[in-house]
């Protein structure tokens, strides 16, 4: 899947399943974000990461060999899910506006690649 299919598909679902029926502010879905951000970092800090074995057991869930009841048992609270959470929200909010995500991912990066190391800063 690349970028533009993410956004897609992401604000697709979102709407699907009613998270636009009313009109969000900009602010509010950037604090969802960074709620998603929060979990990801208490995920972190309680050791709650994708070991070898979930990570089969992840594979084995994108292949439907696994049930739902697994994930949310062993994937749905860890650092890397937290961060897919993130990811969606900010490429649902990408949909509803209307942003070409992946032109400014590559400007950004391209921009990025061109600046001194730590891009001046201390870190």
């Amino acid at each position: 899947m690349d970028i533009d299919d993410l956004v897609k598909k992401a604000h697709e679902n979102a709407k699907d399943k009613g998270f636009h029926d009313k009109r969000m502010e900009v602010g509010t879905m950037i604090a969802l974000i960074h709620s998603e951000l929060s979990e990801a970092l208490e995920a972190h800090r309680a050791g709650l990461q994708l070991d070898y074995f979930r990570m089969i057991g992840l594979s084995g869930y994108l292949l439907d060999l696994e049930s739902e009841e697994y994930f949310k048992t062993h994937l749905k609270e860890t650092f890397e899910m937290e961060l897919a959470d993130a990811v969606i929200r900010i490429a649902d909010m990408c949909g509803l506006l209307d942003i070409d995500l992946e032109s400014c991912i590559r400007a950004k990066m391209k921009y990025n690649a061109s600046r001194p190391r730590l891009h001046g800063k201390l870190y």
